[in-house]
């Protein structure tokens, strides 16, 4: 079972900030899921919300400011102290980051006003095409992916309530589906599996979700806390499931 650390190893760093990424390839993730937006000069900055409030002490939103402007933010004192000064990166100077480990990378495209094939360039550039998964919850962005054949696996993101069933994916194209934790069954994993569907479900913190869904054959999991999870699913394997 791979482990995909959500925004960075956001558990013990700010979320999707260099710090965050680099904790999570020092707790040995098998990848990184961070979210992207549009600046208001064009570039693709990784940050989840619409606005700067909750990750910094700016304001504004994202879609508004530059990226000369957004770098200035401080990205890290919210989470603690030790972290004053972390900025909100570029997606450019994450892949360069990604590119240099064995890690793969999960862009969630959240801006409305992303050009699919501005991201799929920004990609091709570093040669990262093998190693990278556009997920979202509009359909209509993966859509666009696959309708160019970029070679990008895309997954459709699922909320609790909104679920995309294996057969419905596989006859969709879709490679991959990242659903809600709490939206899924065992025979639903069952089904991914025999139709050679991915699954890597968010967001997966607690010690006994981590066990069932390693005992049930999970492709994946989108954790806040590689760390954790990596030893979990270490002992797992070793028989020790305490």
């Amino acid at each position: 079972m791979e482990i995909f650390a959500h925004r960075g190893a956001s558990a013990h760093a700010p979320e999707n900030t260099m710090a965050a990424f680099v904790a999570a390839y020092d707790q040995r993730a098998d990848a990184i899921e961070l979210d992207v937006h549009v600046a208001a000069d064009g570039t693709i900055v990784v940050i989840h919300d619409d606005t700067v409030q909750r990750t910094t002490q700016g304001t504004g939103a994202v879609a508004q400011l530059t990226y000369d402007q957004l770098r200035r933010l401080d990205a890290g004192s919210t989470f603690g102290a030790s972290f004053r000064g972390e900025r909100i990166p570029t997606l450019a100077e994450v892949l360069d980051f990604v590119r240099s480990t064995s890690m793969r990378v999960n862009i969630e495209v959240k801006g409305a006003n992303l050009s699919e094939e501005r991201l799929l360039q920004l990609i091709r550039d570093h040669d990262m095409i093998e190693r990278t998964i556009v997920s979202s919850f509009s359909w209509n962005v993966l859509r666009k992916m696959q309708a160019v054949d970029s070679g990008v696996q895309v997954a459709p993101l699922c909320t609790e309530f909104h679920v995309l069933t294996p057969d419905e994916a596989y006859a969709r194209g879709f490679q991959a589906i990242h659903p809600h934790l709490r939206s899924l069954s065992p025979m639903y994993i069952r089904r991914a599996i025999d139709l050679g569907v991915s699954l890597r479900p968010y967001t997966v913190n607690r010690t006994e979700d981590v066990s069932a869904l390693f005992r049930l054959g999970t492709h994946a999991i989108i954790t806040d806390d590689p760390l954790r999870a990596r030893r979990i699913v270490q002992q797992m394997r070793s028989g020790d499931r305490r």
